[in-house]
């Protein structure tokens, strides 16, 4: 496989594939396959409370990579792809935060010492010390949040992962697996395709946990990729819906989310959703019309995004 051109790069770029997901039309097949995906959740959360599904348990460090290579191969199929090397997986450290983090951690040290310096001698250390736990609690919440994401770093080729049952890490691998390939072979390393890259590695995640699903007859593969689902299509189809200034329908936001949060927050700050959210939905709306030999298409750049 050879890089995506220049000119199939334009065509997905983040702005372009936003306007694409606004359009009208897309409301009647948003809505419809947020209804499947919403009776799907209530369906694996109707097992899970009869603890009629199996979440297994977590992998060691020695076991990863073992694990991983079995993904690989499957996404490798999938996407009709030959990647020349395969990231590494490990389980998160300090060592591993991701550089904003690590910026926001020396601002919040800053933000202790200088207070320190600045406090003369005879000066009370009320104040200081406060500041200097307020900053610890802001150092404490950045390690905390940063080691639970799971992420895959190209300028070392590891792939993150938060230590979790296997049926909750295998996809999560394949998700950031595909960012592997968008990286080294379609050569996406620009933040300007992120919902491309996200929309994508959304597709790849389902398809592991379908299959592993399949395979190991324990549908509780699929709860977490249709949780997560449910909340970022309900952020999409908010979105289209005050863009295009038309009242949502109540039902189809009843259901809840584990990224609900998350994307109230980047609505309200950020004046649209996640990417993973736009990608998610645009790639589904075009899996529900065209099939999901989309995710290859799109990886070798034969689909079209018009």
């Amino acid at each position: 496989m050879t890089p995506l051109t220049e000119e199939y790069k334009a065509s997905i770029e983040n702005n372009h594939l936003k306007e694409l997901l606004l359009r009208r039309e897309n409301l009647p097949v948003l809505e419809e396959v947020l209804v499947t995906e919403s009776n799907e959740v209530a369906r694996l959360n109707a097992l899970k409370e009869r603890k009629q599904l199996d979440f297994g348990a977590p992998i060691s460090p020695e076991e990863l990579d073992e694990v991983a290579a079995t993904v690989y191969d499957e996404v490798n199929t999938f996407l009709d792809v030959k990647p020349k090397d395969s990231p590494a997986c490990i389980y998160p450290s300090l060592f591993t935060l991701p550089e904003k983090d690590l910026r926001n951690i020396i601002l919040a040290l800053y933000g202790v010492a200088f207070p320190l310096l600045e406090v003369p001698a005879i000066a009370t250390l009320d104040i200081p010390c406060a500041i200097a736990g307020l900053a610890a609690l802001g150092v404490g919440a950045i390690v905390q949040t940063a080691l639970k994401q799971p992420r895959y770093i190209p300028r070392l080729q590891k792939i993150v992962l938060k230590k979790r049952p296997i049926t909750e890490l295998l996809p999560t691998i394949g998700h950031e697996y595909a960012h592997h390939i968008h990286h080294s072979l379609a050569g996406l390393s620009c933040q300007n395709y992120d919902i491309f890259k996200e929309g994508h590695a959304r597709g790849v995640e389902r398809y592991i946990a379908n299959f592993q699903a399949v395979k190991d007859n324990n549908e509780v593969f699929l709860l977490e990729i249709s949780d997560w689902t449910v909340g970022e299509l309900k952020s999409a189809y908010l979105w289209l819906c005050r863009t295009q200034k038309i009242q949502p329908t109540k039902s189809l936001l009843q259901p809840k989310s584990c990224r609900d949060l998350e994307e109230m927050l980047s609505r309200f700050y950020e004046k649209q959703p996640t990417p993973h959210a736009i990608g998610n939905a645009l790639f589904l709306i075009y899996e529900a019309q065209y099939g999901r030999d989309i995710y290859r298409q799109a990886i070798h750049g034969e689909f079209q995004f018009r």
